[in-house]
């Protein structure tokens, strides 16, 4: 009945204020009652976790398709595009970048599959189909003259628009990246066609807006809103889906047009399309060569010797060199069929290696033991003696004489190792100085074995590599060097391929690649025909290794102690070894990684192997890798209010799912106020990502639907979102300009329908998650697969709680507003005195609100406590974990009552990182022992409020006596429904949990948490064996986690984001102002605390000044004297609960954790608004 009295009071003042037409009106209500339906249904392809087998198809590197990426932006633009061919799995690939008014060219091949391009300087990688990709290019220039470092990447702003005419699509996006170690943003179009060549305009508006033309006909995207094929009405006139027309005039030079009905400047960047690629391929990475199946001994200057596949990486280098002339030690390779024919000839050898593929899922105990088994079998072999008879006979031809007597290296060359994607370095043994056929047979089957050490096992199972490969063995003369070690053909920190780098040392290159010694470094300018040493510098070279002349026992070098502080090289040997590199680059056309030793002079060369880390993730890149692409410079992002839900950078894992889906249902709620037809899920993005710090989008979000003009409505709005007034006239113009004018009747029924339903739609959702227990499709899903596949199908129940979370907080605003316009009636200056009165209407009538009963919980604990004996003595003064395991034995039956409740909630809540308190009760605990120490401190209670609705008119305050109890269940239901959310989230955070568990005893994961640091497609990717470098990426995200939990951006941040050295400082001398969210004054201490780490320090009668406040420090609400936050609105956590325990508390206090230092003494004087240094 009382909904109905709101109806019939509520609805006449909507036609009065807004004026509409009853026709119009009677249809607009029509439409807006018309749907009973809370929430669409979801799945993991609709909400984005995963991309759709449409995109897969769509996006991938087909045979007989261009692709192309045109990036522009102040003085810079890329021009990146690809030729795939119809066979051999080749494209060409051209790259342009114009910089400052210089140009860099690069044409050449390279190789491909389905999601990546690889060339010597080049690699492009798909990381998500039709929606992100990376592009790494490191390399010198056609010419050889100049030398380019480029990173970034590319993410769309658009779905893929169909382009029927080149039988392709184009996508528009944005860059971001670094180009010769600067830091840039460049925005542009990707695509891909039939190679119909001709040019491509690009125009871009101040605003973002932009044009791409192709052929004459193309595209408009209009920022943050949608993206329309255009079609051309006349030169420079293009008509879009709806009729509107946009003009585009040239000036002479093409440089400079006029955009959108002459009122927006634009710049027009040309690109000419390519259709031939001039320079040829010179890679010699491998030579097709047909496998022999018998032949179990090879030389190097056979040409069976070059195929990868018979004699591993480092024998197919060794004959490829030999055969090409380099200078390299004669010898001889045992292939991969000697290997297998132990296998077959050896049941005890079969027996151990499949033991081995059983238990690779069991713990690391285990698979260490299955990993013995295998190396005692192979090294108990009794070799044959065709064997032996065969390496006595070709052993005579290649080293001209008795192979038993000559020194040899003996080294490990499996068939994945050496290569342009991983190097295998370190994993498999190398014996050197080896003499005698009793030691060369021993070493030959340690070198088998060595395959089955448990670091090489682990190294191969965390590259998805199989734990059974195949092995051969290259047995080499040894040069017993006077000095030896290591040449890059690239700078190996900048990759630049004009500077080579020598590192070397004394004796044998063992202590230089095993890091034993501090060796010379070199750096030399390769850039004019003869090699320059630009830099050199001498190691300690402390040691040397030598080889033993006694053959005796099983050591065949020893460690001697030099005194020698000169350089190991002569210059002349630097020149030489430059010559020799350059050399190479240009016979394997790849930089390479080249091992080498001097004896008397002369050079050998030992291996060569290409630099595998030229492509390498930066820092920059680990850092920036999620970041969410801007539309244009006049981009505004916002902590506000969101700053307590994600405090601190969110873990990509939850990123990728929470996040995501609490986007797409504001998305959702937004498509509800405009055209469908209109949306796009790449542009309507309303939370976006800096340095995992998650962010509101300002003018494509809070004001996807603008007012024609500042009201009181945007105004109340800024205080519940921001604590005080941030949305300017200009930041409004900007949101017009972009989106449009908002249809009032439309916005305000939409609001009035959603209260009338509040009721119901939050009860029968409530009914729904109030036991919510994930129900799988399988009866115990244990595969990774299976896994994943549950968290996809629940990901719809995920998506609606999060969207009655969001409704409910919409109406929670929405009333807000309403008491906003009672209360200040025609004011436009709204002082201390009158949001304070606001924030007193706005308090709870009475203490049931979710978050409040947190404080009250612990309360009821503390109280159970000290009816023990000895409370003191047993809990309160004893070590966290003796306190933790005293209160689960001794008041088993309250803490059970308490985690049943709250057990589900925790600091940081909706990161899934985040431990909750069931699985981490010690954080209560903590909280309880502090609470106890303050003896004779009397704690505060939440306490029933009487709300005082006296204003300055009768009908105002009957008006208020009806609305406020609405108003007080909007927030419950807000507090409650976010306590369902965050009982969903810990479900699915379990689901990960057990996928982390089982790639950890896959060896993928180092450790169970780390599940955190990965996106849910890239999980989806690992169990497809496509790892990629995703392995690496995690353990990195995972190393420089703490110092992106460290970074403080301001509240509203620009396209050209700053953290905190550019944060807001006050400039006041004495006090700030803030918005009171709960009245009073209160004089204390200030605590200043960024982090809840830190809150074991507050004592009681603190005032608390911190950022932002979420339900982990609701436990230390009772022992405050007061609260003063930098973030968040009069409907936030921290205001919310200061108002259960009347604790005088402001709000969006910007810049106060600068301004006041812990220690000081501070006043709080609501009624002014102000909090003062005393």
């Amino acid at each position: 009945f009382s909904e109905m009295m709101y109806l019939l009071i509520l609805a006449p003042l909507v036609c009065v204020i807004w004026r509409h037409k009853i026709s119009a009106l009677v249809k607009t209500v029509a439409k807006v009652f018309s749907s009973s339906k809370l929430c669409d249904e979801y799945n993991a392809v609709t909400l984005g976790l995963v991309p759709s087998k449409d995109d897969r198809q769509k996006d991938c590197f087909d045979n007989n398709v261009m692709y192309f990426i045109f990036l522009a932006g102040g003085q810079t633009r890329i021009h990146l595009q690809f030729l795939c061919k119809d066979k051999n799995r080749e494209a060409s690939f051209l790259l342009r970048v114009s910089r400052d008014g210089t140009t860099f060219l690069r044409q050449g091949e390279c190789s491909r599959n389905s999601t990546t391009l690889v060339a010597e300087s080049l690699e492009v990688e798909i990381l998500e189909h039709c929606r992100r990709l990376r592009v790494s290019f490191s390399g010198m220039d056609d010419l050889d003259e100049q030398f380019l470092k480029m990173n970034f990447f590319f993410q769309v702003f658009s779905s893929p628009l169909e382009d029927a005419k080149h039988e392709g699509w184009i996508q528009f996006g944005a860059a971001a990246g670094q180009l010769a170690g600067d830091e840039f943003k460049l925005r542009g179009v990707r695509g891909r066609c039939k190679p119909v060549f001709n040019h491509v305009e690009m125009i871009q508006g101040q605003h973002g807006r932009s044009i791409f033309i192709l052929d004459s006909e193309g595209f408009i995207l209009f920022p943050g809103k949608f993206a329309l094929k255009t079609a051309t009405v006349e030169p420079g006139v293009f008509k879009d889906e709806d009729g509107n027309i946009t003009h585009i005039a040239h000036n002479k030079d093409e440089k400079l047009g006029v955009l959108i009905d002459g009122v927006e400047t634009a710049t027009v960047h040309r690109f000419e399309l390519e259709d031939h690629w001039s320079k040829k391929s010179t890679s010699r990475l491998s030579e097709e060569m047909s496998m022999d199946s018998e032949i179990e001994c090879v030389e190097f200057s056979n040409p069976l010797c070059s195929n990868r596949e018979l004699v591993g990486g480092k024998g197919s280098s060794l004959g490829v060199l030999t055969r090409a002339g380099f200078p390299v030690p004669p010898g001889l390779c045992l292939t991969v069929n000697l290997w297998r024919r132990f296998i077959r000839n050896h049941e005890d050898i079969s027996d151990a290696l499949d033991n081995l593929c059983r238990c690779s899922k069991d713990d690391e105990s285990d698979l260490k033991s299955a990993c013995d088994k295998v190396s005692n079998a192979i090294n108990q072999l009794n070799m044959e003696d065709d064997l032996i008879k065969n390496l006595q006979d070709l052993g005579r031809t290649v080293f001209c004489g008795n192979i038993w007597e000559e020194r040899l290296a003996i080294r490990s060359s499996g068939c994945d190792e050496d290569g342009v994607e991983a190097s295998y370095a370190g994993q498999n043994e190398t014996y050197l100085g080896v003499r005698g056929q009793r030691n060369v047979l021993r070493c030959i089957k340690q070198c088998f074995s060595s395959l089955f050490s448990l670091r090489s096992v682990l190294y191969r199972r965390q590259i998805s590599k199989p734990l059974v490969s195949n092995m051969a063995v290259v047995i080499q003369r040894m040069v017993d060097a006077d000095s030896a070690g290591v040449l890059f053909t690239a700078n190996p920190l900048t990759g630049h391929r004009k500077e080579f780098t020598i590192t070397a040392s004394w004796g044998i290159g063992e202590s230089v690649v095993s890091g034993q010694v501090d060796p010379d470094t070199y750096t030399v300018d390769v850039t004019e025909e003869k090699p320059k040493i630009i830099e050199s510098s001498i190691g300690s070279k402390s040691e040397k290794i030598v080889l033993m002349e006694d053959d005796s026992s099983d050591v065949y070098t020893q460690t001697v102690t030099v005194d020698k502080s000169d350089l190991c090289l002569e210059d002349s040997e630097v020149e030489q070894l430059a010559h020799l590199g350059r050399d190479l680059v240009k016979f394997f056309g790849f930089p390479q990684d080249i091992e080498f030793a001097i004896h008397k002079g002369n050079i050998h060369l030992l291996q060569s192997r290409p630099i595998t880390t030229l492509h390498r993730y930066s820092d920059w890149e680990i850092r920036h890798e999620l970041d969410t692409p801007q539309f244009s410079e006049a981009e505004l992002l916002t902590k506000a209010n969101l700053g307590e839900v994600l405090p601190e950078a969110i873990s990509p894992l939850s990123k990728s799912t929470v996040v995501l889906t609490l986007d797409k249902m504001l998305q959702r709620v937004n498509t509800e106020r405009g055209s469908h037809r209109l949306y796009s899920p790449h542009s309507w993005v309303w939370l976006k990502t800096i340095e995992f710090h998650t962010f509101m989008d300002i003018l494509n979000g809070i004001l996807r639907w603008p007012e024609k003009k500042l009201s009181i409505a945007t105004k109340a709005v800024d205080f519940a979102v921001f604590g005080h007034q941030a949305i300017d006239e200009t930041t409004l113009n900007t949101s017009v300009a972009r989106h449009g004018v908002r249809d009032e009747a439309l916005i305000n029924l939409l609001l009035l329908r959603d209260i009338l339903r509040q009721n119901y739609h939050h009860q029968t959702e409530r009914d729904h998650f109030v036991n919510f227990q994930l129900s799988y499709s399988s009866p115990n899903p244990t595969s990774i697969g299976e896994l994943l596949n549950e968290i996809e199908i629940t990901c719809n129940e995920l998506a609606r709680i999060c969207y009655l979370h969001i409704k409910n907080s919409e109406i929670n605003v929405g009333y807000q507003i309403i008491v906003f316009l009672i209360v200040a009636g025609s004011k436009e200056e709204w002082d201390a005195r009158l949001l304070q009165q606001v924030s007193q209407l706005l308090t709870l009538e009475s203490s049931s609100v979710e978050s409040a009963g947190v404080p009250h919980g612990l309360n009821k604990l503390c109280a159970e406590i000290q009816k023990k004996d000895n409370w003191k003595e047993r809990f309160a003064e004893v070590s966290l974990t003796d306190a933790t395991q005293w209160i689960l034995t001794e008041l088993r039956g309250p803490i059970s009552d308490f985690m049943e409740k709250f057990g589900h909630r925790c600091l940081k809540e909706m990161d899934m990182q985040s431990k909750p308190w069931k699985d981490d009760p010690s954080q209560v605990v903590g909280t309880l022992q502090a609470m106890l120490r303050l003896e004779g401190i009397s704690r505060k209670e939440g306490k029933d409020n009487q709300v005082n609705c006296k204003t300055d008119s009768v009908i105002k305050d009957g008006i208020l006596r009806f609305l406020l109890p609405f108003v007080h269940r909007s927030v419950e239901k807000r507090e409650e429904s976010k306590s369902m959310l965050v009982k969903v989230v810990d479900r699915i955070r379990r689901i990960y949990l057990s996928i982390g568990g089982i790639l950890k005893e896959q060896g993928l994961l180092a450790d169970v948490d780390d599940i955190h640091f990965l996106t849910h497609n890239e999980i989806r990717q690992l169990t497809l064996k496509n790892p990629g470098n995703i392995v690496q990426k995690c353990t990195r995200r995972k190393k420089i986690f703490p110092s992106l939990n460290r970074v403080i951006f301001p509240e509203i941040v620009d396209a050209n984001y700053t953290s905190e050295n550019d944060r807001y400082i006050p400039s006041g001398d004495t006090y700030l102002a803030g918005t009171p969210a709960c009245a009073g004054q209160v004089k204390g201490r200030a605590k200043v605390i960024t982090t809840l780490e830190e809150a074991n320090t507050i004592e009681a009668g603190d005032i608390l000044i911190t950022i932002s406040t979420d339900i982990g420090w609701s436990p230390y609400f009772p022992i405050l004297g007061g609260v003063i936050t930098e973030l968040g609105g009069l409907i936030s956590h921290g205001a919310v609960v200061a108002r259960e325990y009347g604790l005088p508390c402001l709000v969006g206090t910007r810049g106060a954790t600068k301004f006041f230092k812990t220690g000081d003494i501070v006043f709080i004087d609501t009624t002014l608004g102000k909090v003062f240094k005393s």
